[in-house]
């Protein structure tokens, strides 16, 4: 995620992703911060059905089907 001021390793984060009016809500925690740049999340706890439609927009963005 990129922002200037990141969260330490360990915090607990809501996200939420929009795309195309579709919304993809998952629980993840901050796996590496980089000041100044921004941090990786790892996704936690994601829904299924969910996890589909963020397939479909990973798929859909590396140009395959």
């Amino acid at each position: 995620m990129d922002m200037v001021n990141p969260l330490p390793i360990g915090t607990t984060v809501k996200i939420k992703l929009i795309h195309h009016e579709q919304t993809v809500e998952a629980t993840g925690r901050v796996i590496y911060p980089q000041p100044n740049m921004g941090m990786g999340v790892a996704f936690d706890e994601i829904e299924v059905g969910q996890v589909v439609t963020l397939e479909k927009w990973l798929s859909d963005l590396s140009g395959s089907s």
